[in-house]
């Protein structure tokens, strides 16, 4: 694993088809590691995702899911998420069982915790909801790493102005102020920055936005979340089936990654 960048595709579990392209980024080192939905994931694709921890050293990641019911279906949409964690509206001790079964169940699956812990639509990182997280893994001793949300880099502030996305660029970097004192606060350890931000139906832009992602010198400990899988027309579900995820992952396969 790079040292200075990890290369980590999410959303593992959710769509066998998209599973199946990120299993092979992985075989080819393209990538460094995955994020699994643990609710989701098939058992055979557990089994070929700790082979691949075993052979190629990949990361597997809990991507802790608060948005999706165990149908797959929206429950809540992060917007009202994010407003109801600022208000201190949330339900405290749902939110505690809820990380504690995806933890369990991950561990049932793979035999070991999760090399590191992350978010869909980067909901471990609200006010509030950070904090349960961070107390639950501090408690239970935590030696993996906690994805952080900031970028700490002017090339992503202006990435974000030139291409359409500051309001997502801006959010992540006031919710990763207080991410970031609670994990020093439970001294878990975290990744110095955060890339890999597109806008939405980025399609006519979306190379040359990859392009900037992967060719700049990011700094140390740099966590590049990328989200590749095949385009479907078919699919009820745009967001996991979108023609980005297919043109990302035709990029991941042509570049060069020295793991």
């Amino acid at each position: 694993m790079n040292s200075n960048r990890w290369i980590i595709a999410d959303d593992f579990g959710f769509i066998e088809a998209n599973d199946l392209v990120m299993l092979n980024l992985c075989s080819l080192k393209k990538i460094d590691g995955v994020s699994i939905f643990p609710k989701y994931i098939s058992e055979s694709h557990a089994r070929s995702l700790m082979l691949l921890r075993k052979s190629h050293n990949i990361k597997l990641g809990l991507h802790f899911n608060l948005t999706l019911d165990d149908y797959k279906n929206c429950s809540i949409t992060r917007e009202k998420l994010l407003i109801r964690s600022i208000f201190n509206s949330i339900d405290k001790d749902f939110i505690s069982r809820e990380f504690n079964l995806q933890l369990k169940t991950f561990k049932e699956k793979f035999s070991h915790d999760p090399d590191f812990i992350d978010g869909h639509e980067h909901v471990h990182a609200f006010p509030r909801i950070t904090k349960i997280i961070c107390k639950i893994l501090y408690i239970n001793k935590y030696k993996g790493f906690v994805r952080y949300v900031g970028s700490n880099s002017k090339r992503v502030f202006w990435r974000s102005i030139k291409y359409n996305f500051f309001l997502k660029f801006i959010t992540l970097e006031i919710l990763a102020l207080n991410q970031k004192k609670i994990l020093q606060q439970y001294k878990l350890l975290f990744n110095h920055s955060f890339d890999g931000l597109i806008p939405s139906n980025s399609s006519d832009k979306l190379l040359e936005i990859l392009k900037e992602i992967y060719n700049s010198k990011n700094e140390e400990s740099t966590l590049v979340m990328c989200h590749p899988g095949m385009h479907s027309q078919t699919s009820k579900n745009s967001f996991f089936t979108s023609k980005d995820r297919e043109i990302e992952k035709n990029f991941l396969i042509k570049k060069q990654h020295n793991p």
